[in-house]
């Protein structure tokens, strides 16, 4: 078992090389709960300053529902994110959390900083949601 290779794995969407050469880049996260089917949309930002504008939204659903790990399998996430693909670190992220890609949404195999797709806050609850270290994750996500 990889964290890295399962969650790109996971994050099924093609792969898709292109940049419009700006470092801004803005997604958005619906969060479908699976009971009530209410949805709930979350932007993202580079802006941010939690990381990928992927990783922005995931983190503002999360902390929603108070970093809840019993509460997170209550949703289905997919991601939006048009103006670029999701670097290999932020669709490794993605996939092990579950999330699905939306429509016009690549990844990419390019690294483009751990630190953007795994800030300390969204690092620990995937450390509880997988049951695994910190290290564990770091070193598997940045191999």
């Amino acid at each position: 078992m990889s964290l890295f290779s399962d969650g790109w794995n996971a994050f099924v969407t093609d792969i898709k090389d292109f940049n419009d050469g700006i470092e801004a880049c803005q997604a958005e996260l619906q969060a479908t709960h699976n009971v009530t089917n209410n949805t709930t949309s979350f932007y993202g930002d580079t802006k941010g300053l939690h990381g990928h504008a992927e990783i922005d939204a995931v983190w503002q659903f999360l902390k929603s529902i108070n970093w809840d790990v019993q509460e997170f399998p209550n949703y289905q996430l997919t991601i939006t994110c048009k103006s670029k693909p999701c670097c290999q670190y932020c669709a490794a992220v993605l996939g092990n959390l579950g999330v699905f890609a939306g429509k016009d949404t690549y990844k990419i195999k390019k690294a483009m900083g751990v630190s953007y797709a795994l800030p300390p806050d969204v690092r620990k609850f995937l450390c509880k949601l997988l049951h695994t270290t910190e290290q564990k994750v770091l070193d598997e996500l940045t191999a």
